[in-house]
């Protein structure tokens, strides 16, 4: 239904996409939004291995919209986001 979160089968398929790459250490929060009748709002906040530079980073979030979307159509929008600790810590000289 329209203002609920997406189906528990739905959102155990993102996450098992997501997970699958070896460079995502663990997914910290996944939340959903459905928008219509086969339009869903997924928001994942994950970390990333550490070790990634910034450039590497940015191609896995890239990768797992693509991956996410291509398997999971019904992800009209997909925002990915990194744990705030670790956004901190890149920003520290």
């Amino acid at each position: 239904l329209t203002g609920e979160s997406a189906s528990p089968v739905l959102l155990a398929k993102a996450r098992a996409i997501i997970e699958a790459d070896p460079r995502v250490v663990r997914i910290e929060e996944l939340k959903s939004l459905q928008l219509g009748p086969a339009s869903v709002l997924l928001a994942v906040t994950l970390e990333i291995r550490r070790d990634l530079s910034a450039d590497e980073q940015r191609k896995v979030i890239g990768g797992l919209r693509a991956t996410v979307q291509a398997g999971l159509p019904v992800i009209a929008n997909l925002y990915l986001r990194l744990p705030d600790d670790v956004l901190a810590a890149d920003m520290e000289p």
